[in-house]
Order: structure tokens, then C-alpha cells, then sequence
């Protein structure tokens, strides 16, 4: 019987299952989610303005795979476009190579459904899934990674990241423990984030329970900017932060009397998943943030004084756009390649002209991978 791409059905449910007890006894510790499970709560919105949708490969009376499709309104070389992500594929596949064409399969289907499709993180362009969409002709860039370090003493003995090997180790050691790396990571990281808030000036950052007519006016400020970006007016925000989710803090930014920008941040604490990276240091992301590029320094460095001020150790960020990377480095945060993927369908990449130059004008966050549904599951 041939594999069939379909819409997910709640009597899948069972073969959900089974399809997920085969892939913990394989060692794969990706999971395919149902609609109505727990974990994913409200993320199938029909109505409104974002449309989440699981489809899954059936085989016979049982599910070789699921893939989600994600739809909502872009703003893309000063147009409105209608597209949508390619999320959390997961196949059998990964545990028996029988299935090696289900991911495939399954791309191809959700291509079919929407042209305008994108994908993003995966753990980077190494990964089986990230080989397959270059395989299908997707265009491919990488989100850089942004983190700056508040405590190094505390970071440099507890994130894996930095002492994965024993050279790593040694050094970090020898810094944490002599105080040089306390000592000079405070003095550069604060002179650099002086510099930043006396460049920029001094902002107000207000924690709100939701996005308003504030946040439109954010939005129509800024939009024309950028090459290609989610919408990001209130009705799209509430959306996507709504108050269920509260593992998500809302930041309001203004100067003045002006309104200039928000950011999302969200903290790690004991989870597991966290605990493996960072040990007992607490990390922070800043999640999601937007404004005109003119003032992206002042959003990062309000954004940035306000985790720190919680009891972040060490705060992460993903960004593509160029000059929010510069507003990140320039606030002291250090750069690296990261494990964010991107790749665009054939028809997004020649509608935009995706060249890597254009790439660099277009604004993706972590929010373009994880929100709002994942975060139910890794916050």
C-alpha cells in the first residue's frame, strides 16, 4: 500500500503512539505531537490569523511520520504574502531506513499545499532533514548566534558548550578559578554595553500582558525595512504570546514619549533540556523582538538590561537581519555560526530573489522556529 499524505485525524492518535513508542526504543528522541495533545494545547487555529495544522504519513493502520504546516501573513518586498514553515518533521526514518522516502514524501505534500514554504533551526545544515530540503532544490542560509555573558565565572564552569573539549575544559578552568575570567569578561562585556546605552540613550522597558494599538504603530514604523518578515502587528503577537503561555515575558520599549519597539524573553531554569547546556548557570533568550533597524541598539540593550537584572548568567539570541546583528555585537554579545538552518522553497527563494545579501535584510528570530507551540513543551 503506497504512503499517504494526509491531514491528521484524532483517530491517529493511537498509531501516534505506536509510531512514538518505536522511535524511543530506536534512541530518537524526536516525538510526533498530535493536534489536541497536551503538549501543543491550542496550536491548531483555523480562524484567526494563524493556521497550524499536523499532516501525517499513513501506512496502512499505521503513521510512518507527521510534519506540521504553519500559515500567516508575511511582509515581503513591500507586499502582504500569504506562506507558511515547514515544522517538527519527524519519520520513522530515523530508526529504520525502510522508510528513508517519508520525509521526503511529506515536504512534497505540504510544497503542494503551500509554494511559499520555509524551514528553520534542525540543528543545522548537517542534519538528515536539513540534507534533504538542499536535496529538493531549497536554498539554504544560517541564522548566526548571538550570547552575551553576565556571570563568566559561572558560565565558564557550567556550560558544556564551552568545555566540550578537554583543551575547553582546561582553559575554562583556569579562568574561572583565577578570577581572570570573571574579572576580564565583566570589564569587556560591561564596557561594551556601557558604550551601547550611552550611544543609544536611555530607554524605558515595561512588562505587558499583551501587544495593542502601540504595537501597530511599532509595526507600520518599521515593516518596509525589511525584505521579508513575519507580521508582527498586535493581532499576530497576541497570537502568537497569548497569556496561557507564560513562560514568555513581553517587553514594551520606549523613549520618551515614543513607543520604539518590543522584545519576548524567555528563561531557562531546571529544565532538562537546559540543564545539559548551561548546568547550573541560568540562560536566558531573548526570543523574539522588532522595531525599525534604526533602533534595534536600544531594543537589544533595554532587552538585555532587563534579563540581566532577573539573574541571567548568560543570554542567547538567533537573528538574521544585519543590522540587528550589529546592534548584538555592538552591545557586547559575541557571535558564532550556531546550529540555525534556514531554507527557503524554490518558489519563496525566486520570488525574493534569496541571494545571501538579500538573506541579511530579512528579519527571522527563534520565534520562527519555536512559537507559540514548542514552548509548551521546552519552557
Amino acid at each position: 500500500m503506497p504512503m499517504n499524505i494526509r491531514r491528521y485525524h484524532p483517530s491517529d492518535n493511537t498509531a501516534i503512539s505506536r509510531l512514538n513508542l518505536r522511535l524511543e526504543q530506536g534512541g530518537a528522541a524526536d516525538r510526533v505531537y498530535p493536534e489536541n495533545g497536551d503538549a501543543f494545547g491550542r496550536a491548531q487555529q483555523e480562524q484567526g490569523p494563524v493556521s497550524t495544522r499536523l499532516w501525517v504519513a499513513a501506512d496502512g493502520s499505521e503513521v510512518r511520520g507527521g510534519v506540521w504546516l504553519k500559515e500567516h501573513a508575511f511582509w515581503a518586498a513591500d507586499k502582504s504574502l500569504q506562506a507558511g514553515w515547514v515544522k517538527y518533521p519527524v519519520a520513522e526514518s530515523i530508526v529504520d531506513r525502510q522508510y528513508g522516502g517519508v520525509p521526503g514524501a511529506m515536504i512534497f505534500k505540504l510544497v503542494r499545499q503551500q509554494p511559499n514554504l520555509m524551514a528553520i533551526g534542525m540543528g543545522g545544515h548537517h542534519q538528515p532533514i536539513a540534507r534533504i530540503f538542499s536535496a529538493l532544490g531549497w536554498k539554504g542560509h544560517t541564522l548566526p548566534l548571538y550570547f552575551y555573558i553576565s556571570n563568566p565565572s559561572k558560565v565558564l564552569r557550567e556550560c558544556s558548550f564551552l568545555r566540550n573539549s578537554p583543551a575547553k575544559r582546561m582553559l575554562a578552568d583556569l579562568l574561572a578559578y583565577s578570577g581572570a575570567g570573571w574579572a576580564g569578561g565583566k570589564i569587556f562585556m560591561a564596557s561594551r554595553r556601557t558604550l551601547g546605552c550611552m550611544l543609544s540613550g536611555p530607554c524605558q522597558t515595561e512588562t505587558v500582558q499583551q501587544f495593542d494599538t502601540w504595537a501597530d504603530s511599532i509595526w507600520e514604523r518599521g515593516k518596509h525595512h525589511y525584505k521579508l518578515v513575519a507580521v508582527r502587528d498586535s493581532e499576530m503577537l497576541n497570537a502568537f504570546y497569548p497569556n496561557s503561555l507564560p513562560s514568555i515575558t513581553k517587553l514594551r520599549i520606549s523613549q520618551g514619549k515614543q513607543n520604539i519597539g518590543w522584545a519576548c524573553v524567555a528563561r531557562f531554569l531546571e529544565q532538562k533540556e537546559a540543564g545539559a547546556k548551561f548546568g547550573k548557570s541560568k540562560a536566558a533568550v531573548i526570543f523574539d523582538m522588532f522595531g525599525h533597524p534604526e533602533n534595534a541598539r536600544k531594543i537589544v540593550a533595554a532587552a538585555t538590561d532587563q534579563v540581566i537584572k532577573s539573574g541571567a548568567d548568560i543570554v542567547f539570541a538567533n537573528v538574521s537581519h544585519e543590522s540587528w546583528g550589529k546592534a548584538f555585537r555592538n552591545s557586547g554579545y559575541f557571535r558564532t555560526s550556531g546550529n540555525y538552518a534556514f531554507y527557503s522553497s524554490p518558489a519563496l527563494t525566486r520570488y525574493l530573489n534569496l541571494d545571501p545579501e538579500t538573506f541579511k535584510k530579512c528579519l527571522f528570530t527563534v520565534a520562527d522556529s519555536h512559537a507559540p507551540e514548542m514552548l509548551r513543551i521546552h519552557l
